[in-house]
């Protein structure tokens, strides 16, 4: 396992399947920080820890999901990145031998969504939305100098959502290979 770099950021896609009549959508998991901004489930790594230590702690620390470093999980976790940020993609099927992980992710953003809100020592989060994953990648790709674009109507929300800056850049100029077959 590597270590990150300083002012490394690391994230979690966590994205999961819902069917709508014929339809299956593939959304991702946000969650509303510090009420500012909707982002994926990450932040900072702290110095001398690997990139997979960093995305689990900050996954636990985002939302309570607590998933031991397992190798044979992370390792082969795919993900993208650009600059300084790496984003780890939680796929639907991703398993660790027979245990498929995404199931218990599924579970715990259930609890977030229905929950709206967790209580959690460390968390960051104030609440939790799921957006389609079809969004995301057009509003990063129609993202520009000014920050209008990062503005997403969710039918379920009062207001628009302020998608963060830093996650429609990256994913924009990112390598969206591994991303593409969701959709």
């Amino acid at each position: 396992m590597q270590s990150t770099h300083p002012d490394q950021r690391i994230y979690n896609l966590i994205l999961t399947n819902r069917t709508f009549g014929n339809f299956t959508h593939t959304y991702a998991l946000l969650g509303f920080e510090n009420g500012q901004t909707w982002n994926l489930l990450g932040g900072k790594a702290d110095p001398n820890e690997t990139y997979e230590q960093a995305a689990a702690r900050e996954l636990y620390e985002e939302s309570g999901m607590y998933y031991k470093m397992d190798p044979s999980y992370w390792n082969n976790l795919p993900y993208y990145e650009h600059t300084k940020h790496r984003v780890y993609i939680h796929a639907p099927t991703s398993q660790v031998g027979s245990t498929c992980i995404i199931e218990k992710l599924n579970s715990a953003t259930t609890k977030c969504i229905n929950d709206r809100s967790l209580s959690h020592d460390f968390k960051e989060m104030h609440r939790y939305q799921l957006i389609k994953l079809s969004d995301l990648i057009k509003l990063s790709n129609a993202q520009y100098i000014d920050d209008k674009t990062s503005l997403y109507r969710h039918p379920t929300e009062k207001e628009h959502m302020r998608i963060d800056t830093w996650l429609l850049f990256t994913l924009k100029h990112a390598d969206k290979t591994e991303l593409l077959k969701y959709l």
